[in-house]
């Protein structure tokens, strides 16, 4: 057996990457190696027990390496200058650039805290760093080291009730050996684990402000709490005021990245920020063990409760692949058919903090409610529908915090608004059209187009007869204090044979006049590929929409289909302002075949430019690029929002793509996703509290829910 001293941080490093990334939803992850060897339970630090390791063909003799109960220096010192007689524990230890390990421990003859050196060349030197004659100290301590590699060591004095810091004397100094000793709190309620970071590499008291950080559990609350230098003096705040058992911290930049076990959940909070990130670590769920600080990206371990199995999870910063989850997280069960489009939406609905999904069927739709135990595969109440076709949208209508659910039906020529409550939805407003006109095609919520304090609506007749050979009209209804009995305006589209209403699409305030702003489609009939497709901005007033455009992108081919979909696809530039997607599915050509397209209009303070800024064409022959997009969200965590569109493909055939975001905007180069029978994307919010957005995949039968990762999880059973 090769005789090898093993480190957790090297066995990060071998493992690195954990897994392959996936090419399509469906694919099953990379199988990692096996480790032959029991695991103690659970402990904070790195925790490998056991004889021996077998990873990828090589034998390896396991020394642990960090907060162990029991540790064996004498093995790790070759028999250095320790006296066996002596009971060390409480040992902490920390790699530097060439090698040598740095290790603080507490001597439990004398009571006292040792500092251990053990070079590169195998030379050890051991100083005693607290030699406390009465108090007990060290006996919960941890070691990090500065830019030029000189120790610095926060501590426990158990006797006194205090937390205190060492560092280790700079060069200058005669006697190098000597140890700056301070107190940082005498609270009386310091207790451990306790994690130190160093944010500088400043080598003494004189460094900046936020240099040494020192994290510890308050033992009257087991809350987390904080205490940094200022370069004068030690400040102290809580981090965490909920009760947690151990934590594990590294720095990051700026930052300092905790990692704490909270109900299930391995959460990540991000100090001074309060950012939180949480991994669900499944039935594996143990205490996290450490990180692994020597790369850019934060890994961390833990075990399963008397399982012989190790969890790594490391971060997805600066990756884009493996964001998604490939294995669905929740099901809903067969909706028996999806209805209309969109057929599915999301919104909080119950006030309770988390999303809620709406699924439209053919005759009914379905409540499901989101709770921090994941959504119900089936719908916890119903609204009964009469048959035809149907159409949802989400929004708060009355400003109380609470989303609204508005619901069309062009089948009945009606049209309503049922507000969200605590105790579930109630009916608000109704509204019926004329006989055959279609009204309720569409109901989409607007925003506050007159800037009055009250939201606006838009309904879709789309059987009305408009302007020369146009089909469709748009009632605008204003909010107020009462539910109005009247539409305010009508919008009448022109241009031949076009369908108008096709989207339509609320933008907010794009101009920042205060005024809510909008956009309407006219796409070609899907019977009459002779017109020329145009979409239409509509800016607000104190007196609502004009009835003519403010602005028109046009196209001069007939049958493009030009304003298909059109949405507000988020911040692609990373300009600060939201950015239009405008589909133009036959772009080259009328048919199965075309390539497709989708224009992009940059966001400003001023509004939305005549010409596009960016035209994105379809992957390949018979993408049909602009049938569906969605905003997708910062995906992969860089600063830009991310797109999705469908590619529809033939028969069951149908990808998903995911466009990425940049400061030029869009990619051209997609990922590619296998899918069958997607039909649509809906992101949300996030269903069952963890921190993490989802999104529904709908095709045909189940709905299976994807939701983002900003982790990536291996397993390696024993």
């Amino acid at each position: 057996m090769k005789e090898r001293l093993l480190v957790l941080l090297m066995l990060l490093s071998v493992l690195s990457p954990l897994v392959q990334p996936p090419t399509a939803l469906e694919e099953d992850p990379v199988q990692s190696a096996t480790i032959q060897a029991p695991l103690p339970s659970n402990d904070w630090g790195e925790a490998l027990a056991g004889a021996d390791i077998t990873h990828f063909g090589v034998d390896w003799a396991v020394q642990s390496t960090r907060s162990l109960r029991e540790f064996n220096i004498l093995h790790l010192l070759h028999g250095g200058e320790t006296s066996h007689s002596d009971n060390y524990s409480d040992l902490d230890m920390v790699l530097d650039r060439f090698g040598g390990m740095h290790a603080c421990v507490h001597n439990g003859t004398s009571g006292s805290l040792e500092y251990f050196h053990l070079n590169s060349t195998g030379i050890v030197v051991r100083t005693i760093v607290d030699d406390h004659t009465t108090n007990v100290v060290g006996q919960s301590c941890d070691i990090e080291l500065d830019a030029r590699d000189r120790a610095r060591i926060a501590y426990l004095d158990v006797t006194a009730n205090e937390l205190k810091f060492a560092i280790d004397t700079p060069y200058h100094y005669v006697n190098l050996q000597d140890w700056h000793v301070r107190t940082v709190t005498d609270f009386g309620t310091v207790t451990g684990p306790i994690d130190l970071v160093v944010l500088s590499g400043d080598e003494d008291f004189s460094g900046g402000a936020g240099t040494d950080v020192v994290l510890w559990i308050d033992s009257s609350t087991d809350y987390l709490h904080a205490s940094y230098y200022t370069s004068t003096y030690w400040e102290h705040e809580p981090v965490i005021e909920s009760a947690i058992e151990g934590f594990s911290a590294r720095q990051e930049g700026t930052s300092v990245h905790i990692l704490h076990e909270v109900s299930g959940l391995i959460r990540v909070a991000e100090w001074p920020s309060m950012n939180m990130t949480n991994i669900d670590a499944g039935a594996y769920i143990g205490a996290p063990l450490d990180d692994d600080g020597q790369g850019d990206d934060i890994q961390t371990v833990y075990a399963g409760e008397n399982e012989t199995l190790i969890q790594f999870a490391r971060s997805l910063s600066g990756r884009r692949e493996g964001r998604i989850t490939i294995d669905p997280v929740e099901t809903i069960t067969d909706p028996d058919g999806i209805d209309s489009s969109p057929g599915l939406i999301q919104g909080d609905f119950d006030c309770d903090g988390v999303s809620d999904i709406v699924v439209l069927t053919g005759d009914e739709i379905g409540i499901h409610r989101g709770r921090t135990s994941g959504v119900n595969p089936l719908p916890d109440s119903t609204i009964a529908l009469t048959l035809g076709e149907h159409y949802a949208e989400v929004a708060d209508m009355n400003v109380d915090g609470c989303d609204d659910l508005l619901l069309g039906s062009s089948g009945e020529d009606s049209a309503e608004i049922h507000l969200g409550t605590v105790s579930g939805l109630q009916l608000f407003w109704n509204h019926t059209g004329d006989q055959g006109s279609g009204f309720g095609a569409k109901i989409v919520p607007i925003g506050d187009v007159q800037n009055d304090g009250y939201e606006d609506w838009a309904v879709l007749a789309n059987q009305e007869s408009g302007s020369g050979s146009s089909i469709g009209r748009i009632h605008i209804f204003h909010g107020g204090l009462s539910p109005p009995s009247s539409s305010g305006l009508v919008l009448t589209g022109s241009g031949t044979n076009l369908q108008y209403g096709w989207a339509i699409e609320p933008l907010g305030d794009i101009d920042g006049d205060g005024f809510d702003d909008m956009v309407i489609s006219s796409a070609g009939g899907l019977t009459d590929l002779t017109g020329y497709g145009r979409v239409d901005l509509h800016t607000g007033s104190a007196i609502g929409h004009s009835t003519s455009p403010d602005s028109t992108w046009t196209r001069t081919l007939q049958g493009t289909f030009l304003g298909y979909a059109v949405e507000v696809i988020g911040d692609v530039n990373g300009d600060g302002f939201n950015d239009l997607g405008i589909g133009e599915p036959y772009v080259d050509s009328a048919g199965p075949s075309s390539v497709g397209a989708l224009h992009v209009l940059f966001g400003s303070a001023s509004g939305f430019g005549g010409t596009y800024n960016q035209t994105i064409d379809g992957p390949s022959a018979g993408s049909r690029l602009g049938v569906h997009m969605a905003a997708a969200g910062d995906v992969d965590r860089d600063g830009y929002d991310d797109v999705w569109a469908i590619r529809p493909g033939v028969g069951n055939d149908g990808d998903l793509i995911l466009l990425w975001g940049s400061s030029t905007g869009l990619l051209p180069t997609p990922r590619i996703y296998e899918m069958e029978d997607l039909s649509d994307v809906v992101r949300l919010s996030d269903i069952d509290g963890d921190g993490q957005e989802e999104w529904i995949f709908v095709g045909v039968g189940d709905l299976p829910i994807h939701e983002h990762l900003d982790f990536e999880i291996a397993s390696i059973p024993g």
